[in-house]
């Protein structure tokens, strides 16, 4: 007879655990996932919430596995919607490390020990990627510098920038793809061909049809892409397209779930699409937010500084 592996009683010939427990642990583990997520919003050490969250598990007889899935999964999903909702400062986005790393017992050394070694729990990894980009859109608004040891070394000395430049983010492997626009003809035929003379023809009622044209995405170059306080850096590493793109020269900017337009007038749009596998799948909302606040700071400051 199997024995229920929450209350430790038998369970029956067929069941590892009774309905009611399965109910009582499930009860308990959205208790506690209600308690991280509120030491997220509210900024409360783990201290402040973990008796209530130990009590919780030892009352549903949670394992310790379910205990950690329970604490992980919760405070990532509530860090990402925080990091998303608002940018946060170096602070904040500190304290949401430390919420989490004194749940788990980890540090500095040991988690980024787990991230060279490929052995980091994918939801902190991910949780901790969407801090670092809304800090990075707090730091573009605010005017701050970002420290370069957070870029990838192969960007630290890619460009040569323009005095008054800082870094303020990049990565390799982004690729450029442009709108273009193809040109056909439908509907077109030959005609007839009628000969008039010896090595004269003349043809009437052909033509090729009507003009089409289609807009399509065509790969450009795939390189390095570094944003400053200033402009956009491109070096392609295939094709050899390389530009400096500044901020004033861009009319808007367009949102994708995987990437961003920048959009000028009389071109076609760029789209800047990051192919690292180290950058979130959905990471169009930080490129999309970070470049307005860099255009908006940009244009801002040179507005003032020319005003009376």
């Amino acid at each position: 007879m199997s024995i229920c592996r929450y209350c430790h009683e038998k369970a029956g010939w067929f069941s590892d655990a009774h309905d009611a427990c399965v109910q009582k642990a499930n009860e308990a583990i959205t208790s506690i996932k209600s308690c991280m997520a509120d030491a997220v919003t509210t900024g409360k050490k783990y201290n402040e919430v973990s008796d209530r969250i130990n009590e919780l598990a030892s009352e549903a007889g949670l394992s310790p596995a379910e205990l950690h899935a329970s604490i992980i999964n919760s405070w990532s999903q509530a860090t990402i919607e925080r990091s998303k909702a608002q940018p946060m400062s170096g602070v904040e986005g500190d304290a949401k490390w430390e919420l989490i790393a004194d749940a788990e017992g980890l540090t500095e050394e040991t988690f980024s020990a787990a991230i060279r070694d490929g052995t980091a729990n994918p939801a902190i990894y991910t949780a901790m990627a969407a801090v670092s980009f809304s800090s990075t859109i707090w730091a573009a608004l605010n005017g701050k510098e970002v420290a370069q040891d957070c870029l990838p070394p192969q960007i630290r000395n890619a460009f040569n920038l323009q005095a008054g430049e800082y870094k303020v983010w990049g990565m390799p492997h982004m690729l450029l793809r442009q709108q273009t626009m193809r040109v056909s003809y439908a509907g077109g035929y030959n005609g007839l061909s009628v000969r008039v003379a010896g090595g004269l023809w003349y043809r009437f009622g052909g033509g090729r049809g009507h003009r089409e044209e289609h807009s399509e995405l065509q790969d450009v170059d795939i390189g390095d892409f570094l944003l400053t306080n200033r402009a956009i850096y491109f070096g392609g590493n295939q094709r050899g397209v390389n530009f400096r793109l500044p901020y004033n020269q861009i009319m808007r900017f367009q949102y994708y779930t995987d990437a961003v337009g920048v959009c000028r007038s009389g071109a076609n749009e760029q789209i800047f699409i990051p192919k690292n596998t180290g950058i979130a799948d959905d990471c169009g909302w930080f490129l999309f937010n970070v470049l307005q606040a860099l255009a908006a700071r940009e244009l801002g400051v040179k507005g003032n500084s020319t005003s009376p």
